[in-house]
């Protein structure tokens, strides 16, 4: 039984979608994340907070690097009341990886670009108790070249520096859609 549906008259343009949305940890209601205000070379990211009735309580758009396109992944609630985001931010001909750090207030903390060729944004993020965090997606070995994705993984300490990345990966495109911590402190992905 369908119990609302919403348009966001603002958000409509052909590039505008919503790419996540999850229910906020103290039940206040769910955090959708768009990409917004969207051309082939220029975004924004949306973050956007409704009620359980799908009434918009708040929204904030961050327009990461000027001048790009950004366009949003993934959703993290930090455990500080935050939120991090990861996004693939498209200067042309070229593309990178980026996680957001959002404060309890919902300003930038800090964000860190990965640096490297990216096909997409990171599929997935983790916080490390104290430590940092962790994302997975794709890098692209060499961005002329097609078919060659290798999985990557990076670490970011608990203030968005790379400490350290790796890949894994062959010949042909090689994924990471999940991984998980291990007990022995190692991940499987």
């Amino acid at each position: 039984v369908q119990q609302w549906d919403k348009t966001w008259d603002n958000f409509t343009d052909a590039f505008s979608a919503f790419v996540t949305a999850q229910p906020a940890k103290d039940g206040s209601g769910y955090y959708l994340v768009g990409a917004i205000n969207n051309s082939y070379s220029t975004g924004d990211v949306l973050l956007l907070k409704i009620a359980d009735d799908g009434t918009e309580i708040w929204q904030a758009v961050y327009g990461v690097n000027t001048g790009a396109r950004e366009v949003p992944k993934t959703l993290l609630q930090t455990d500080d009341g935050g939120f991090a985001i990861s996004y693939m931010k498209t200067t042309l001909p070229e593309s990178y990886s980026g996680l957001l750090k959002l404060n309890a207030d919902r300003t930038i903390a800090w964000n860190s670009d990965s640096s490297f060729y990216a096909s997409s944004p990171a599929e997935k993020i983790i916080h490390i108790a104290n430590e940092g965090y962790l994302f997975a997606g794709e890098y692209e070995t060499d961005p002329v070249l097609l078919n060659n994705l290798d999985a990557e993984i990076v670490r970011l300490s608990a203030n968005g520096d790379i400490l350290w990345k790796r890949h894994y990966g062959g010949m042909d495109n090689d994924y990471i859609y999940d991984f998980i911590p291990t007990s022995d402190g190692g991940y499987f992905f």
